[in-house]
């Protein structure tokens, strides 16, 4: 499944049989303030091409410039580091940087850079490459969230005593979700620096990249293939394997093919295929992630809309069987969800409730709200008017139209009549969710997606009070127009601790609130399924979005 995602770029972001090696779900990490450095390797074979599938050539190897782009994103953690670098936990690890310090008002993070560390055409990293890297993201025009993060929060770069390998940046406010954003490659200065952020694109940089990777550029071949060889001055070790190309293989058929035959070592494919593959082919490995992302039904709980009361946003979560929901909506291409924190993040909580398949418990809530059915056609009413409910769904997006459609019959069994309402996207549901419409926030309930490109748990945006649109600011995000004290009270806490152990708790909790309050009923996120061939070796976590995050410890079997 591959559907566009609606409104907004969210600017912010299984069942699996046990018979066969397909275990999605990664353990969750224990946290530190500051986390460690990865300790040495063990000495591994050496030698060896890893071959992965990419569904598309990618034309652009500068990493500021094609960033959210899957493939992209890959080659560009071979080629590249920031001075964070995010590990499978999607949380901040050490990167060009062995450590940071955190002034006491939190609006100064000091950088410690490795000392030693060469880029690919040996010119040593400095603390200038830093801060030319840095304040050129200031002034480049994006729309990908780490970028937007950086311009948005940062108010000065420089460099300290000691001055080559020093980095202080300062923050307009107090801001920890920012550690993620620093995972941004760092460029070279010494190539780049007569550049400017208008011309990034045309330099002959993009075409061959220079990095302080793992891996660096060897080759590219229009159409066909990317290469990268083994970076013997690595900082973190030479990596075992030698190379590492790219393939072009963008149907699914060829790239099941080339995986068989021993082709291709690495490859996303469907979560069927997946599956299957891992199933069929003695030695195969695999599992299937979620997206950065989700698809969900939003209510509008401004009064007197009737989803207004916490009870009927909770009578339609019980009404409904959720897993059976997403599986006939998305067949296996959709995991159903239950909070807007991936389940890969070190921030994700397990226990969150997951309401659902309870008719009975619905029909209780909606009786103690007031509604009852009076005149005995299966819908409840309160003052004479019956509990109905338009639910608005672009035409365009065939799956969320079989979701929609799937919930009519359970709902009216428990009293709530819904009826599809299908809105093109651009000329009537942005005006349903829209302050600027006459009448604004026109809508009951709406079924919508995020796409996020940030991985931080921050979800300041969506839910906090202040992020609720008005006439004047018309661009913020949190249309349902949700406000619970508590839960802003945890967010600006959270965003302004950088102790991940803190951080973590705090999430927990309000993911707890998200779940009891219903600002969204959850649907699903879209799973993408990995599979590698009997001869890769290592620790490769197939849950989580960043799978190939410590691709230098891979090695391959003679």
């Amino acid at each position: 499944m591959r559907r566009s995602k609606c409104l907004l770029l969210f600017l912010i972001l299984l069942l699996a049989p046990s018979g066969c090696d397909f275990n999605p779900i990664p353990p969750q990490p224990a946290l530190t303030p500051v986390p460690s450095p990865t300790p040495s390797q063990p000495v591994r074979p050496r030698g060896g091409t890893l071959t992965v599938r990419m569904l598309s050539d990618i034309t652009e190897l500068n990493p500021w410039l094609n960033a959210g782009n899957r493939d992209a994103d890959n080659i560009s953690g071979l080629l590249f580091g920031g001075l964070t670098r995010l590990d499978n936990h999607l949380q901040p690890q050490p990167g060009l940087a062995e450590r940071w310090d955190v002034s006491e008002d939190g609006t100064s993070l000091t950088f410690h850079l490795r000392k030693g560390v060469l880029w690919h055409d040996a010119e040593p990293l400095t603390a200038e490459d830093v801060v030319w890297s840095y304040r050129t993201m200031l002034g480049i025009k994006s729309s990908y969230h780490s970028l937007l993060r950086i311009q948005e929060i940062v108010q000065s770069v420089e460099a300290v005593e000691p001055i080559t390998w020093t980095v202080r940046f300062k923050l307009k406010s107090r801001n920890s979700p920012l550690l993620s954003d620093l995972s941004m490659p760092v460029l070279p200065s010494h190539i780049l620096s007569g550049t400017t952020p208008d011309k990034l694109a045309q330099s002959q940089f993009s075409q061959a990249p220079v990095g302080t990777g793992a891996f660096l550029f060897e080759k590219r071949e229009a159409g066909q293939s990317i290469t990268l060889k083994a970076n013997d001055s690595f900082y973190g070790g030479r990596p075992a394997i030698d190379r590492v190309a790219f393939l072009v293989a963008s149907l699914e058929d060829v790239a099941i093919s080339a995986l068989r035959e021993g082709n291709l070592m690495l490859a996303q494919l469907s979560p069927v295929s997946a599956e299957r593959l891992v199933g069929e082919q003695p030695g195969m490995r695999g599992g299937a992630y979620d997206e950065l992302g989700y698809d969900f039904v939003a209510f509008n709980l401004r009064a007197p809309r009737p989803f207004s009361d916490t009870r009927l946003r909770r009578a339609w979560a019980l009404a409904l069987d959720k897993p059976g929901l997403a599986f006939a909506a998305t067949g296996s291409g959709g995991n159903p969800v239950w909070s807007d924190v991936n389940r890969a993040s070190w921030a994700y909580n397990p226990d969150v409730p997951k309401p659902g398949g309870n008719p009975d418990e619905a029909r209780k809530l909606l009786a103690s709200a007031g509604w009852a059915d009076t005149n005995g056609d299966g819908i409840v009413e309160k003052d004479g008017k019956p509990l109905e409910a338009s639910l608005f769904v672009r035409p365009d997006n065939a799956v969320r139209r079989k979701a929609a459609e799937a919930m009519v019959a359970p709902l009216q069994n428990v009293g709530i009549r819904v009826k599809v309402d299908l809105a093109d996207f651009n000329t009537a549901l942005l005006a349903r969710i829209s302050p600027l419409s006459r009448p604004p926030f026109d809508f009951d309930v709406v079924m919508l997606g995020w796409t996020r490109s940030g991985v931080d748990p921050d979800p300041y945006a969506l839910f906090h009070s202040s992020q609720i649109p008005t006439a004047a600011a018309p661009q913020l995000l949190n249309f349902p127009g949700f406000a619970a004290p508590e839960y802003d009270a945890l967010t600006i806490e959270a965003r302004s601790t950088y102790d991940f152990t803190r951080r973590k708790e705090i999430y927990a909790r309000m993911q707890s609130i998200i779940a009891s309050e219903l600002p969204y009923y959850f649907l699903w996120a879209e799973k993408f399924g990995v599979v590698v061939g009997p001869k890769l070796k290592g620790d490769i976590d197939f849950g989580s979005p960043r799978y190939m995050w410590n691709a230098a410890q891979w090695y391959i079997e003679p």
